[in-house]
């Protein structure tokens, strides 16, 4: 993330203009874990079960580094099946 030394208030423009390619990542994916942001802002998903199911399967999705190598594994093993 960009590095700045003063406790100033900036403006998130500046913030933006700032970061390189992975820190706008960064910053998606902490907003999506934070459930300020989902990958389904702005669609729509009429069945609760549906919604649900892209709701974990992001959640899944941006926690993967804490997964254990056994659930990874669990993980591909369901997914090559399909």
């Amino acid at each position: 993330m960009p590095t700045f030394n003063n406790d100033l208030d900036i403006d998130i423009n500046d913030f933006i203009y700032a970061c390189d390619s992975s820190d706008i990542e960064e910053l998606i994916e902490e907003l999506k874990y934070h459930g300020y942001l989902t990958s389904t802002a702005g669609t729509s998903i009429e069945n609760p079960i549906d919604e649900q199911w892209v709701e974990a399967m992001n959640k899944l999705s941006i926690s993967r580094m804490q997964l254990t190598k056994e659930e990874e594994e669990l993980i591909y093993k369901i997914v090559s099946k399909l």
